[in-house]
């Protein structure tokens, strides 16, 4: 194995992103041993199988190197991992002197923690409105104008009856 070979092993297996190298023809040649964790396939079980087929079998869905190959330049996608995972893949085309592609370089970034906390932001977020929306309730509740509190359960009910018809054009008509 010569130099260059030897550092670039060392750079796909030191990477915290997921690297694969393929040729010009969408063929795997190298891949970050993390490729399992990610994608749910081992190095072995990727090297030498084409993208192609990969994006068949739904390993790489959507491949970025596909994209790249038919787009000939950059390309980035989210790609949703069949061990469900959140993946974030930019393509990169390398080109011979004759402007053919000799290899394409992937870097998928897993961005399935941020996802989850993105997910847990909202919910807390509509936790928080609807507390806020229940205190402003309750405040309502103890109080009218002028500083009345309402204490009775049964007047709290009718106020907040009285409340909801204010909100509407409802006619409305008391018998005694």
């Amino acid at each position: 194995m010569d130099m260059q070979s030897e550092i670039l092993d060392a750079i796909v297996k030191k990477s915290k992103d997921n690297i694969v190298i393929t040729d010009g023809n969408g063929v795997v040649l190298r891949a970050s041993p993390n490729s399992y964790a990610i994608y749910g396939s081992s190095t072995d079980d990727l090297i030498g199988k084409s993208v192609y087929q990969l994006e068949e079998d739904h390993i790489f869905s959507p491949s970025v190197t596909i994209k790249v190959l038919n787009e000939r330049k950059e390309v980035r996608v989210m790609q949703n991992t069949k061990t469900g995972r959140s993946v974030m893949a930019i393509g990169l085309p390398i080109f011979d002197r004759s402007n053919e592609i000799i290899r394409v370089i992937s870097f998928s970034h897993d961005l399935t923690e941020i996802e989850q906390l993105k997910e847990e932001f909202k919910q807390l977020q509509k936790k928080i409105e609807r507390y806020e929306t229940e205190i402003q309730e309750l405040r309502d509740n103890e109080q009218i104008e002028g500083n009345t509190i309402l204490k009775s359960k049964a007047i709290q009910q009718i106020w907040q009856l009285i409340k909801r018809v204010a909100k509407t054009d409802a006619s409305v008509v008391f018998f005694r």
